[in-house]
């Protein structure tokens, strides 16, 4: 393989790595939130806020609005699953 592609790729390697850890924070901040509200009920005011701010906070134009709208949807629906699933076994 090429030097500079295994070099980029490494480099590449290391920024899912942080993604992945901070992912896993926000995760537990989420599950948190969950358990003070009680509910794991979805707040579709606030998803849209922190969408749009998101957007209008990206300078890189290969990353399109519907791209982050897309990603960080999936990232609310398994917040919301994860607040469902840790409140059932509180409640259990």
């Amino acid at each position: 393989m090429n030097k500079e592609i295994a070099e980029l790729r490494g480099r590449i390697d290391d920024i899912d790595n942080r993604v992945l850890r901070l992912m896993g924070q926000r995760l537990e901040l989420a599950t948190e939130v969950g358990h003070i509200k009680g509910n794991w009920h979805r707040d579709a005011a606030r998803e849209n806020a922190i969408i749009k701010r998101l957007q209008n906070q990206n300078q890189n134009e290969k990353l399109r609005d519907q791209a982050v709208s897309h990603i960080w949807n999936c990232i609310f629906e398994h917040s919301r699953q994860a607040q469902a699933s840790s409140l059932d076994t509180i409640k259990s």
